[in-house]
C-alpha cells in the first residue's frame, strides 16, 4: 500500500465542522484513519467516525490513532460497539496514550499495534447524578451494576477477574508500559482463542467477540 506522499492531500476527506475528521486514503481497498488525540467529549462529535465504522466494508481497513486520556463514556460505548460490529478489519494504533475510555477502545479493535514508550491506563468509572433519594438511589444502582457488567466484559482477558474486582470495588488505576501492555495483549489473544474453542462445543454458550490480533 505504497503512496506518494505529495499527493497524499489530494485524497483526504474531511468531516464536518466540530466533528472528528475521517481520512480516506484509496488504493484497492479504502483505509479510513481516524485521529482520537484528545480527551473524547460528547456524543454528537463522533458521528462522523460511527458512520464511517458503520459503512465500512469487509474489504476496508479502519485504522484509529490513540493517543487520548478518555473521556465521556457514553461517547466510549457508542464507539467500542460501533468498532466491534464493524465489517471491516480494524485496526488501533496507540501513538501516545490510552487511558481510561481510550483503553477501551484499543481493546475493541481487531489488532492493536504499540508503539514504544506509551502506555495505557484501566480504571473504574465515575460519575455524578441528582434528583430526588429514592431516584437517586435506583439511578445509582442501575449505573453501577451496568458499568460493572461493560468493565468485565471489555477487560476480560486483559485484566484477570481480580484485578477487574480491585478496580471496581477499590477504585485501583492500573497502569502499563509498552512492554506490558504488548505481553497482555498476547495473554487476551491466547485466552480469546480458548474460549472460541469452548464456543464449537454443543454444550458452550455462544460469544461474539470477535478475535483480537496483537
Amino acid at each position: 500500500m505504497n503512496k506518494d506522499v505529495n499527493n497524499y492531500d489530494d485524497e483526504l476527506n474531511f468531516g464536518m465542522k466540530d466533528t472528528l475528521e475521517v481520512y480516506c486514503e484509496k488504493n484497492f481497498f479504502n483505509t479510513f484513519r481516524v485521529f482520537l488525540d484528545e480527551p473524547i467529549t460528547d456524543p454528537c462529535k463522533y458521528r462522523n467516525v460511527i458512520n464511517t465504522l458503520e459503512r465500512a466494508t469487509e474489504n476496508d481497513v479502519v485504522e484509529i490513532r490513540l493517543n487520548t486520556p478518555g473521556g465521556n463514556y457514553y461517547t466510549t460505548m457508542a464507539l467500542y460497539n460501533a468498532i466491534l460490529n464493524c465489517p471491516a478489519h480494524t485496526r488501533a494504533i496507540l501513538d501516545g496514550e490510552a487511558c481510561s475510555g481510550g483503553s477501551m477502545i484499543l481493546l475493541a479493535c481487531d489488532e492493536v499495534v504499540v508503539m514504544k514508550n506509551t502506555y495505557m491506563m484501566c480504571h473504574a468509572a465515575s460519575w455524578g447524578d441528582w434528583g430526588d433519594m429514592k431516584k437517586l438511589r435506583n439511578s445509582t444502582t442501575f449505573s453501577f451494576e451496568q458499568i460493572r457488567k461493560t468493565l468485565y466484559d471489555v477487560y476480560e482477558g486483559f485484566l484477570t477477574n481480580e484485578e477487574i474486582e480491585q478496580m471496581i470495588e477499590h477504585s485501583l488505576e492500573y497502569w502499563f508500559g509498552d512492554e506490558e501492555i504488548i505481553e497482555r495483549l498476547k495473554n487476551r489473544q491466547e485466552y480469546l482463542r480458548k474460549q472460541s474453542e469452548e464456543v464449537e462445543k454443543p454444550v458452550s454458550k455462544p460469544r461474539t467477540r470477535k478475535k483480537k490480533d496483537v
